[in-house]
């Protein structure tokens, strides 16, 4: 009952904190996280207001194999990125936005990491190669986008970027490796497991954490039969 109460709450107050949040990021800020410094201009997602990007961050730092390959795919802000290759981990990060590509650039330079940075919707820019780690905090409300902000929050009317998504992205996956997706109890996580496998993907729920009433999950992703590949 207290869930359903929250989940509630969040829906009638969601216009109120969307204006204030555009409001908030009508001029570009630098976000201080771990010794970093981020810049996050307008039109990007914020990583210190909304609790997803700090989770996955945390979860992915403690990934094994440093020194691997890592993809961000729709970097946003760039700060996963940046905390990965300061921990040695080769990082690829890419976003659709280009105001968030030259942010990310500047994180880069200002906070002296090696990275590669690419302006790419989804994977269509990013040259064919392996990745052993694919990050992904992903838009998951149904509804058209109508500028670079908003496709940072909305996948399409009919999931369009989920379908597009899982239809590409297992070109760039060897047997070992793994997409590590954070998602919402407020979006339908079901119907993004359904589109994906058609494609022969396996989800395995890794981490779960509530924060002011929302829980968010990672997802394990693999492309693989094998039970004993988790």
């Amino acid at each position: 009952m207290m869930d359903q109460i929250r989940r509630q709450f969040r829906r009638l107050t969601q216009p109120i904190l969307w204006r204030l949040y555009k409001a908030y990021l009508a001029r570009t800020r630098w976000f201080s996280y771990d010794g970093l410094s981020i810049k996050v201009a307008p039109s990007v997602f914020h990583p210190g207001l909304l609790f997803s990007t700090k989770i996955l961050a945390k979860f992915a730092l403690n990934l094994e194999q440093k020194g691997a390959k890592v993809l961000e795919l729709g970097a946003g802000s760039g700060l996963i990125s940046a905390l990965m290759a300061r921990e040695g981990f080769l990082v690829t990060a890419s976003d659709i936005n280009p105001v968030a590509v030259r942010s990310i650039l500047e994180t880069q330079k200002v906070n002296q990491l090696e990275m590669k940075v690419i302006e790419s919707d989804l994977l269509e820019q990013i040259p064919l190669t392996t990745f052993q780690y694919i990050l992904i905090n992903p838009p998951y409300f149904p509804q058209v986008p109508t500028n670079d902000r908003e496709k940072a929050f909305f996948c399409g009317a009919d999931f369009e970027y989920f379908h597009r998504l899982f239809d590409t992205i297992g070109k760039y996956m060897a047997v070992e490796s793994s997409i590590y997706m954070i998602l919402s109890d407020d979006c339908a996580i079901e119907t993004m497991q359904e589109i994906s496998y058609k494609n022969n993907f396996q989800w395995k729920l890794v981490h779960e954490e509530k924060v002011w009433g929302e829980t968010n999950f990672i997802y394990k992703i693999i492309q693989d039969n094998s039970p004993s590949s988790f």
